[in-house]
């Protein structure tokens, strides 16, 4: 019989710290040493969700307030709690109100309430604070917090509940980050939330303190940050030297973040203050530029001056309609020069200059405004880039796409002479050579997402959705070479022999999610092709098709996976999405071909995509789910999952 062993607390502590608060409170009862070491991690963290039980909660957690290190309160529009509820819960202070606890919200600000809030002495010692709320209580939160100076993490969300209500939250940054001087996140985002202006340049005599360096890594934020003006717009960035994780979480229209955000200003300023951001996510309308384009003076680019003078000759007033058409031609000439000698500069990497020289992981949601020059020149530039996920979508306003450095402009304007040539071409509304002179930015095409792979070697992770890549743009071969009429990255190739070019990037590329379109006309030999490609990826354990049409069949070239040269048969272990399935004669057969060919694959997605199959509906092709063969082979979970975009 085995005798009984005693787990020091140290063990227990660590134990505990996984389990659900179910099994916590059964803990409780199991011993003294049990419950002194339970306790703590059942009311170390709190989460506050609207609702009945809401005022509850509060209750119960006030008795073990001391114990609370974690609180996240989401609170909903007209929810009744006491406002000397919160108080005695997060501060451990009880104001003498006038009105009974029942009656009292906590929109309800009366004067009997001290600014600042005493604490008590059984306060917690909060290290993370988040809270989602309406208008009615950012009034008291704002009181709360200069309470709780132990905050490592902070999160707010104020939103306004409906056209009518339009007041909104100024947030002081510059005061908060004094405030708190361990904070390690901040994140203060909303309907209702702007940004005070920035402070003035600190005089002789100011206090230290409020200029003082932050310990802040992470920071969440909405665009209207980014539309400050004036020499001290972003001196608060002075401050975030350890900034590592910047997300930009926007709830504004494309149109008035084109209209008053200057990227340039915003990206030099992090350039030369936080050097050391490696994480960018953006979610929403939002313009980020990643690398500096530095506008030329006309004198200092001849070679466009000469494109545009062999494109564009001379000609005469009286045009004929075959003049006319000629021109047309020549100015399609001039933009397909213009953009192969803007991608042949882009790939040599002198021209642009990185915003954010340490970039790892870069998490693009929808209405992003990553650009083509910035893609190829995260290629060819991030030599620490190993974490990309865009959501791509049609981009519905055109005048993030005019935007350009307006004082590099300016500058260069005036440093034009009175003697040069170069200049009228501007002044001939030669608006394509303008376009090139000033760097602005185009849309990312499906060739820019082909060379981007081709080009960066340190990818583990990479995401693609809401598109997919042509065939015809996957054997456009190699990218990189020195660019051409035929090969040109973001220019119409003309015919040639399909070949897929090696990936940079084959490797290192662990999480592979990618859209593949083949058109029905295509042969078998190239989906063939495609599989073999993706067989020769070295490391990768997921594989994901969105949207695509490649059949997985043997008879479309599926062995290529297992002899492309890689080694996905040791180490693929999750393949989502899978496409054109219905379209294989012998189901069944597809999956034991999976479990015996890739045996560490655990995980198989059925794309779903209703519009492809029969009827509509999909229950007429799982049948072979229900084999026992399938049922006992390697693969734990084979299912058909929603359509994936």
């Amino acid at each position: 019989m085995l005798e009984h062993v005693q787990l020091p607390p140290e063990t227990l502590s660590l134990i505990f710290r996984y389990l659900s608060p179910l099994d916590l409170s059964q803990c409780l009862r199991v011993s003294r040493l049990w419950h002194a070491e339970a306790e703590p991690q059942l009311y170390r963290n709190m989460v506050l969700e609207p609702g009945m039980t809401l005022r509850r909660q509060v209750l119960a957690a006030c008795t073990r307030k001391h114990l609370i290190r974690r609180v996240e309160f989401a609170s909903s529009y007209g929810y009744t709690i006491p406002l000397s509820d919160i108080l005695d819960f997060l501060l451990d202070y009880r104001p003498p109100l006038k009105h009974s606890d029942d009656a009292v919200r906590t929109s309800t600000w009366t004067s009997s309430v001290p600014f600042p809030i005493p604490a008590g002495p059984n306060r917690p010692t909060l290290t993370h604070f988040s809270h989602q709320g309406y208008h009615q209580s950012w009034r008291l939160f704002d009181a709360i917090l200069h309470s709780l100076t132990s905050l490592v993490s902070l999160d707010l969300d104020f939103l306004h509940y409906d056209s009518t209500t339009r007041t909104n939250y100024v947030v002081d940054l510059d005061r908060i980050l004094t405030r708190f001087p361990r904070l390690k996140h901040l994140g203060i985002i909303g309907t209702m939330v702007e940004y005070a202006p920035p402070r003035a340049a600190r005089h002789e005599g100011q206090d230290e303190s409020t200029t003082g360096h932050c310990c802040l890594e992470s920071f969440t934020f909405n665009p209207a940050l980014m539309w400050r003006e004036g020499p001290d717009a972003f001196s608060l960035f002075r401050r975030l030297g350890d900034l590592r994780k910047l997300s930009i979480i926007s709830n504004k229209r494309y149109g008035e973040c084109a209209r008053r955000t200057q990227p340039w200003a915003f990206g030099r300023a992090l350039k030369q203050f936080c050097s050391k951001v490696e994480s960018i996510q953006v979610e929403g309308a939002a313009v980020l530029w990643l690398f500096d384009l530095p506008i030329l003076p006309y004198y200092e680019v001849p070679f466009l001056a000469e494109l545009v003078s062999e494109a564009l000759p001379s000609s005469p007033s009286d045009l004929t309609v075959g003049m006319v058409q000629a021109q047309r031609g020549a100015g399609d000439r001039l933009r397909q020069r213009l953009q192969e000698q803007e991608v042949s500069e882009l790939l040599e990497g002198r021209t642009a200059v990185p915003f954010f020289p340490q970039l790892k992981t870069l998490i693009l949601g929808t209405s992003h405004s990553l650009s083509m020059q910035d893609l190829i020149s995260l290629g060819v530039q991030a030599r620490f880039l190993t974490h990309v996920e865009i959501k791509h979508q049609a981009y519905g306003y055109e005048g993030v796409w005019d935007m350009y450095d307006t004082d590099a402009a300016t500058a260069a304007s005036a440093s034009v002479p009175e003697s040069t040539t170069h200049a009228s071409l501007a002044a001939n509304n030669n608006w394509q050579f303008e376009d090139r002179r000033l760097w602005k930015r185009r849309h990312i095409g499906n060739l820019d997402v082909i060379l981007f792979l081709q080009l960066c070697s340190s990818l583990r992770y990479f995401s693609i959705t809401r598109r997919t890549i042509p065939l015809l743009d996957l054997t456009a071969g190699d990218l990189t070479s020195p660019v051409n009429s035929e090969t040109s990255a973001t220019i119409p190739r003309k015919a040639m022999t399909p070949t897929i070019h090696r990936w940079a990037c084959e490797e290192t590329l662990q999480t592979l999610k990618l859209g593949l379109s083949v058109h029905p006309s295509r042969s078998k030999e190239y989906h063939a092709m495609v599989w073999n490609h993706f067989g020769r990826l070295q490391n990768l354990r997921s594989l994901s098709f969105p949207m695509s049409s490649l059949v997985p069949s043997p008879a479309y070239g599926l062995e290529g996976l297992l002899t492309g040269g890689g080694r996905l048969s040791e180490t693929l272990t999750e393949v989502r999405s899978l496409p054109s399935w219905w379209e294989v004669e012998d189901l069944r057969g597809m999956v034991l071909w999976f479990a015996k060919s890739f045996p560490n694959l655990v995980v198989l997605g059925l794309m779903h995509y209703r519009e492809q199959v029969e009827g509509g509906k999909v229950e007429n092709f799982i049948g072979f789910l229900d084999d026992e063969d399938v049922k006992r082979c390697s693969i734990h979970r084979i299912f058909v999952e929603p359509r994936s975009t």
